[in-house]
């Protein structure tokens, strides 16, 4: 994750084209090397993530699960700080 606002689209293009099918559930998980300030903001509802205004934010090592595939779509996440910011995603049938 860095400043600039990512979204989904690619692996969610990526996964229908092998025919898996939508994903129906995602976890995702912000690894980074600040331990106590916020190192993420992510949005749900399709707007953009604005740092220290716009979004849910994120602890190191936090977790958020996300539910149907129209959420997932409309995903978005950036990063707060200038820092080492790492999403591990998950997706769930």
């Amino acid at each position: 994750v860095d400043a600039t606002v990512q979204t989904l689209d690619t692996d969610l293009a990526a996964i229908l084209a092998a025919g898996k099918g939508k994903p129906k559930l995602a976890s995702f998980s912000v690894i980074s090397d600040e331990l106590t300030a916020i190192v993420a903001r992510y949005t749900q509802d399709g707007t953009d993530p604005v740092a220290t205004t716009t979004g849910e934010p994120m602890y190191n090592k936090d977790k958020v699960f996300i539910e149907e595939y129209y959420n997932l779509q409309r995903f978005k996440i950036t990063e707060e700080a200038s820092n080492t910011t790492t999403i591990e995603v998950t997706y769930y049938k």
